[in-house]
């Protein structure tokens, strides 16, 4: 129809934009579970690693067998694993079939992961990149680590990049600059720490003034009161919240020391038995200035 176009070559390997912009779910596959309709038509069975502990006659591995039909269960205890057969694996002689390994893929390779939509906003991107590091144990899906926020992730939603590879010394560096306020816009550092942290911290003197304010503010609001440590109820211990306010240029504002209580120690019905919030609501300033009238 036209001349003159340039020639577009096809690339076949993972584009980084669309999977930020454009990854969706995969579809859960249909009519590929097989079901029994009759007892002892399919068995599932798992072989435990060794035991830590060997019981009284020695077995270190148990069998476990469920019938998928029944649900009935049996555990054999063994010594040792079943070694392989000749050429072929204990999956095809005992169904008959080659087992699919389709669901494989390079230990270690970039991958993309679909973050839900209810963790992420409209603008937000629809995937993160991570490493492949394993496959999970009882759920279908892939183990991938972020080096970034150093979390692991378990997803079926995986978009893997075999020619991809993570330059970890490259990322490393830049994470740590980021970390140090430079190539931030606008935000914060937050660092928690107990007694160790706080001997790291005191070298600094922006930080040691930090504490000492904090320290100040304390003292001065009257936020405790000192008394003899009583011997019927537990100590809840304090940590040291250390943050870093940062400028819009990423320049560091100032750092901030905070010492809060580690109030998750306390039990329900055991340390307390009601929680109050000191908010004074617009209902209750006109119930109190209508009894006053």
């Amino acid at each position: 129809m036209v001349h003159g176009l340039p020639h577009l070559e096809e690339h076949s390997g993972v584009c980084e934009g669309c999977q930020y912009g454009k990854q969706h779910r995969d579809e859960f596959p249909k009519d590929q579970a097989m079901r029994a309709n009759a007892p002892l038509e399919l068995i599932h069975v798992d072989l435990c690693d060794p035991m830590r502990n060997e019981s009284i006659v020695g077995n270190k591995y148990f069998m476990l067998l469920i019938d998928d039909f029944t649900t009935m269960t049996w555990v054999y205890f063994l010594r040792c694993p079943t070694k392989s057969l000749n050429n072929i694996t204990p999956f095809e002689a005992y169904s008959g079939r080659k087992p699919g390994i389709a669901h494989l893929s390079i230990f270690g390779s970039l991958c993309y992961v679909l973050v839900p939509s209810e963790l992420r906003r409209k603008l937000e991107p629809k995937s993160v990149k991570g490493v492949f590091v394993g496959y999970a144990t009882c759920e279908k899906g892939y183990r991938i680590f972020d080096p970034i926020s150093k979390k692991l992730f378990l997803s079926r939603d995986i978009i893997f990049d075999n020619e991809g590879s993570w330059h970890w010394k490259e990322n490393s560096e830049q994470y740590v600059a980021s970390l140090n306020g430079e190539g931030q816009s606008n935000g914060s550092l937050r660092i928690e720490g107990g007694e160790k942290k706080y001997a790291k911290v005191a070298q600094d003197e922006s930080w040691l003034k930090a504490v000492q304010d904090e320290l100040f503010m304390i003292e001065k609001n009257d936020t405790w009161e000192l008394v003899d440590r009583p011997f019927e109820k537990p100590v809840i211990r304090v940590n040291w919240v250390y943050k870093t306010k940062l400028n819009l240029n990423g320049s560091v504002q100032k750092n901030k020391a905070s010492l809060v209580v580690k109030g998750y120690a306390q039990k329900p019905r055991v340390d307390y038995d009601e929680t109050y919030a000191l908010v004074a609501r617009l209902d209750i300033i006109k119930t109190l200035i209508a009894l006053a009238a």
